[in-house]
């Protein structure tokens, strides 16, 4: 993995990243304290996370000896995918049974039709992670999830970050090819 395709990998992602974090706030996902000003180092957290996230799924993948694989096609599938993902919460946060229920498809689809080794484990890693760190945050006060009916955070959470960390892992793979065995990714 070459450190400039990396760095550039970090800073796209972190201007993607920010942006989403902008449009979720727009979108009265999560709201932030009143006076409250965008933290800086939310941007911080995604040109940090983004490249070791690349770094972990590239270890998982040289540990399982697969990845998922995909034609140009399913990149572009994984890609349009990924933005209807991201895009959900703003577009459904105040449905919070019916965006939990349809990413909760999603996921399950996911893993049961498109598979690939380790997938499971990230999906799990993915959602224990946010949810330990959101908790977190949301308890210190940062910001508040208005359209949360059983606590701090909505039910849809977790199942959002763990599909979205199944479509980042396709698409660090894809931008940093390994060499063992692949296996199928959506078409």
């Amino acid at each position: 993995m070459s450190r400039r395709r990396l760095l550039l990998l970090a800073v796209v992602g972190a201007a993607l990243g920010l942006g989403g974090e902008l449009l979720h706030l727009q979108a009265g996902v999560w709201r932030l304290p009143p006076g409250a000003s965008l933290p800086w180092w939310v941007a911080l957290v995604y040109l940090l996370l983004l490249p070791l996230a690349a770094w972990l799924f590239r270890l998982m993948e040289l540990r399982l000896g697969a990845g998922p694989h995909s034609s140009r096609r399913g990149l572009l599938i994984e890609c349009l995918g990924a933005v209807v993902l991201y895009l959900s919460p703003a577009l459904l946060h105040s449905h919070e049974l019916l965006l939990t229920a349809l990413l909760g498809l999603a996921l399950a689809l996911r893993l049961l039709r498109y598979r690939a080794p380790g997938d499971l484990q990230l999906a799990l890693l993915a959602a224990g992670i946010d949810l330990a760190a959101e908790a977190s945050l949301a308890a210190a006060g940062l910001f508040t999830y208005p359209d949360s009916s059983l606590g701090p955070l909505p039910l849809w959470l977790p199942l959002f970050w763990a599909c979205l960390g199944l479509s980042l892992r396709r698409l660090f793979l894809a931008l940093f090819p390994g060499d063992g065995p692949q296996v199928a990714s959506p078409p």
